[in-house]
Formats: C-alpha cells, sequence, structure tokens
C-alpha cells in the first residue's frame, strides 16, 4: 500500500495556538482512523466506497440459514477483501 503515510509529530513553539494546533490535530487523526474503521451495517451500503487500510466488520444474513453470520472486509488497492468469521462459544 504506498497510499499510506506515517505521521510525523507537530512542534511545540511555546505558544497556545501551537498547542491548540496540536491538539486539533491528533483529534483528526484519532477521527480519521475512526472512521475507516467504524462503517454501518447498512446493507444497501455502496460496496465500492472505501480507500486502502479501511476494515469493517458486516454483519449478513445468509439465504440458506437463520442465525448471523459475520465478515471482517478491508478495503484494497482492488477493491474489498472479505472473510467469514466465526462466533466462539464461551461454553466450549
Amino acid at each position: 500500500m504506498s497510499n499510506v503515510s506515517k505521521k510525523i509529530p507537530p512542534k511545540f513553539n511555546g505558544n497556545i495556538d501551537s498547542l491548540n494546533r496540536i491538539i486539533q490535530t491528533i483529534y483528526d487523526d484519532i477521527n480519521e482512523v475512526i472512521n475507516a474503521t467504524n462503517k454501518s451495517e447498512n446493507i444497501n451500503r455502496e460496496l465500492s466506497k472505501g480507500k486502502p487500510g479501511d476494515m469493517r466488520v458486516v454483519n449478513y444474513q445468509s439465504s440458506n440459514s437463520e442465525s448471523n453470520l459475520y465478515r471482517l472486509e478491508v478495503y484494497t488497492e482492488d477493491g474489498w477483501a472479505k472473510s467469514t468469521l466465526s462466533l466462539i462459544d464461551e461454553d466450549d
């Protein structure tokens, strides 16, 4: 994934405006991570929307099963990669 970039810590020059800018940058970065990892379970979602590195867990109903099924989806440069998940029975 060549689009992934590392964050560089902002410089603090000792004044309150600089500190406010640093705090805002931190919150912007946190919100970017939240938006990339928390997607709605809306079944009518756009399948093509996403950017490389986005992740979501999708709850979907199989047509041949009455139980809920889950899928981990990760957006790659080629589209959404999907893997079926299993629930762990804590009684086992």
